[in-house]
């Protein structure tokens, strides 16, 4: 974080800039589960990778201030743990371990 703040503090021509984080994360909701990898990112990810959310919201600032347990989940992840369910707002578990 002290690189990512250096950077938008020192260097006026970058105008969005993200950390990134990969780790092995093991997913589980109800009785299904799923062996993924997760990304430890800032709000500025979206801009910086021209992704959008298709349903729900990305975590903003705010979130990320707190360091609150939020995560955004892509469309693998959902079908197979969610199937019918609507996954904003629920609550999981994760176990991550570091990406290789």
């Amino acid at each position: 974080m002290d690189d990512l703040k250096a950077i938008q503090d020192q260097i006026t021509l970058v105008s969005h800039v993200t950390p990134n984080v990969d780790v092995r994360a093991q997913i589980v909701y109800g009785n299904q589960n799923w062996s993924t990898s997760a990304r430890g990112v800032s709000p500025d990810y979206l801009f910086v990778r021209k992704l959008a959310v298709d349903h729900g919201a990305f975590f903003g600032q705010d979130e990320m201030d707190r360091a609150e347990n939020v995560c955004v989940l892509g469309h693998t992840v959902v079908n197979i743990l969610f199937m019918n369910d609507d996954p904003v707002g629920r609550r999981f578990a994760s176990i991550t371990s570091p990406a290789r």
